[in-house]
């Protein structure tokens, strides 16, 4: 089994008098990918939130590589090796793909043989973006837009990436698109740390699963293990 990458522990978070969040636990493992499944406002959103440093927990750990971050500042984190893609394929529209790309890699921007292997990398992983890449971010269809947001912090060479509904607003064909592109982001070696709504897109990717409803763990493990208990296969997944 691959080596623990990210450890949370006991996390709670609440907005105002709203706890979003109870005891929530979870791990991911290096070189996988672990999907966080569960119904709109289940809180998936807020626990990446809490990662990043955007909002500050109330109690509980969170540590990368073995170390807490909760606490610092969210470009340390990203400097740590995280990368974050949220909801909503956010895009510099009025720039162009190519620049997109190259805000990915600010962190890095003092090395520039290394920013161009990365674009390469990019380039290589989601060709279309390539055949666009002076074309402005706001005139890519949806799914450009999400590998693009994808690709972008791809380019700050993270060792996970946190994904926020990748699916979210996609036609069925787009989707499929940007998952081939998620399992080929882990045969080039990034943890891939996803949550998504759409439990069943989830499952065709995932190596772990957890399951959240109303901000806590329900249960969490390999994804043969939960997809063998029956009431969990039917109530959240929708299966047979």
């Amino acid at each position: 089994m691959n080596p623990c990458l990210l450890e949370i522990e006991n996390l709670d978070v609440s907005y105002g008098l709203v706890q979003v969040l109870r005891s929530v636990t979870v791990m991911a493992r290096s070189r996988g990918i672990t999907a966080i499944v569960g119904p709109n406002g289940a809180g998936k959103t807020t626990l990446l939130k809490g990662i990043m440093g955007y909002v500050r927990p109330l109690a509980g750990t969170v540590k990368f590589e073995g170390t807490g971050i909760l606490g610092t500042s969210t470009h340390l984190i990203i400097e740590k090796g995280i990368g974050y893609v949220p909801q909503g394929q956010g895009v510099f529209p009025e720039m162009t793909t190519q620049e997109n790309l190259e805000m990915g890699a600010y962190i890095l921007r003092k090395d520039p043989r290394k920013v161009r292997g990365l674009m390469e990398r990019a380039y290589r992983i989601f060709p279309k973006l390539k055949e666009r890449h002076w074309q402005k971010a706001g005139t890519l269809s949806g799914g450009e837009r999400q590998m693009l947001a994808i690709g972008r912090a791809l380019m700050g060479e993270p060792k996970l990436i946190l994904l926020d509904e990748p699916s979210l607003g996609l036609a069925p064909l787009v989707l499929q698109s940007v998952y081939r592109t998620i399992k080929e982001m882990k045969k080039q070696g990034v943890s891939i740390f996803l949550v998504e709504q759409n439990a069943v897109a989830a499952l065709s990717v995932a190596d772990d699963v957890s399951i959240l409803d109303l901000g806590q763990i329900r249960a969490g493990g390999p994804k043969e293990e939960i997809l063998a208990q029956s009431d969990l296969k039917k109530r959240y997944f929708g299966l047979s």
